[in-house]
């Protein structure tokens, strides 16, 4: 007998009947890293630096270049020394050179699964 579709799909609890789980300490990622999209043209290294530094001290700053034509891509990764700067920084907006910035969190890459035995083919 096929189960019902009701039971396949748990009915999410009613609001205020129940507390939302959250994840454990060990789950939440902590970072010194954010990243920096929609940057203006010719924004460098420099103007990132001169502007980042006035929320805490810069340890890092990296600006990826487009393979092609060697210039900026628009997006940048820049650490922190400390990872309390980086809850502040996130929290507001920005501008450079006129233009509204985006500022994240930066997640760390996933590793792809190793694969086993020998490959396919």
């Amino acid at each position: 007998m096929p189960v019902p579709r009701y039971a396949r799909y748990p009915r999410p609890p009613a609001a205020g009947s129940a507390t939302l789980p959250t994840l454990p300490p060990s789950a939440v990622t902590t970072t010194n890293r954010i990243f920096v999209g929609r940057l203006p043209p010719g924004v460098g290294q420099e103007q990132l630096l001169g502007y980042f530094q006035q929320f805490g001290p810069v340890t890092d700053c990296y600006v990826p270049l487009n393979h092609a034509t060697r210039l900026p891509r628009g997006i940048a990764f820049v650490t922190f020394a400390s990872e309390g700067v980086v809850d502040v920084v996130v929290a507001g907006p920005h501008k450079i050179l006129g233009q509204e910035i985006a500022v994240d969190r930066a997640e760390p890459r996933k590793e792809p699964p190793v694969p086993h035995g020998y490959p396919a083919g």
